[in-house]
């Protein structure tokens, strides 16, 4: 959980760079001196925010739908199947972010692409639930 907040934290530094850098075709100064140009700041951030709610969305929607089917049939076959692929979706999705990261030039709708990886794998909704429900499992 710790390595899903951190990414999050990132991320939203890359959007905000990416969408100064490369949607707006902003210089490099301008972009890192954002608190100076205030306009431009509030044009940059009303984007980004738009942009980090699809992927939020992108990431949580089919897990939310997911764990409704998987949290039943987990309870019959067992949690660690789906926490397995679960980790799986988060670590693809973790990964694809470091490339995006990497190559700063590209859209940032390329960040999207990631985040299907996490969502239609669970994501931290199904991760959560199948933690939860091995922990009522146990507690006597």
């Amino acid at each position: 959980m710790f390595s899903y907040v951190m990414t999050r934290i990132s991320s939203t530094s890359m959007i905000l760079d990416k969408v100064c850098l490369v949607h707006f075709k902003y210089s490099p100064e301008i972009c890192s001196n954002l608190e100076n140009h205030t306009d431009i700041k509030i044009s940059v951030e009303r984007l980004s925010t738009n942009y980090q709610l699809g992927h939020t969305l992108i990431q949580t929607v089919p897990a939310v739908l997911l764990a409704c089917f998987v949290g039943p049939w987990s309870d019959h076959y067992g949690r660690k199947f789906p926490a397995m692929i679960a980790i799986l979706g988060m670590t693809a999705g973790t990964l694809g972010s470091a490339v995006c990261a990497y190559y700063m030039d590209t859209r940032v709708e390329y960040y999207f692409i990631p985040a299907i990886f996490t969502g239609a794998f669970g994501g931290v909704v199904c991760l959560l639930a199948f933690f939860y429900s091995y922990a009522s499992d146990v507690t006597p």
